[in-house]
């Protein structure tokens, strides 16, 4: 998977598009913000993702400043009452972090995250790593 600094998705494959019920959204940051299927998805979303997610999102408003779409989405999650609270909490980040993960195809698990950036591209690799059985 390899999203814009925006969160618009530039390049995937089959088993990460298979994650999505609707298909792949638009901007991975909107749907695993306010999305209720990210919700499901994304293992303790409240807990282990949307923290991390906003402390990225936050740190992409400060790279890119005249961002209209990056300012635009992190103007709806300060005014979304369920992400105020997290929002309100101390940063941290998702490079190298484990997070559970539910894949509709393969079950649970954990997806780990491995960042760079280089040239006003953000490549960020999912890995899944499945739950022992």
């Amino acid at each position: 998977m390899c999203r814009d600094t925006r969160g618009l998705l530039v390049a995937s494959n089959e088993l990460f598009s298979r994650m999505f019920s609707k298909g792949e959204p638009a901007n991975l940051w909107r749907w695993a913000l306010f999305s209720e299927e990210a919700r499901t998805v994304l293992v303790h979303w409240e807990e282990r993702w949307a923290p991390d997610l906003i402390a990225e999102l936050r740190l992409a408003r400060c790279r890119y400043p005249a961002d209209d779409t990056v300012r635009a989405l992190y103007a709806d999650v300060v005014r979304e009452p369920a992400l105020q609270r997290i929002a309100a909490e101390p940063s941290r980040g998702l490079n190298g972090q484990a997070r559970p993960l539910c894949h509709p195809m393969r079950g649970e698990g954990a997806a780990r995250f491995m960042a760079a950036r280089a040239a006003g591209v953000s490549v960020l690799t999912i890995l899944f790593e499945p739950a022992a059985q």
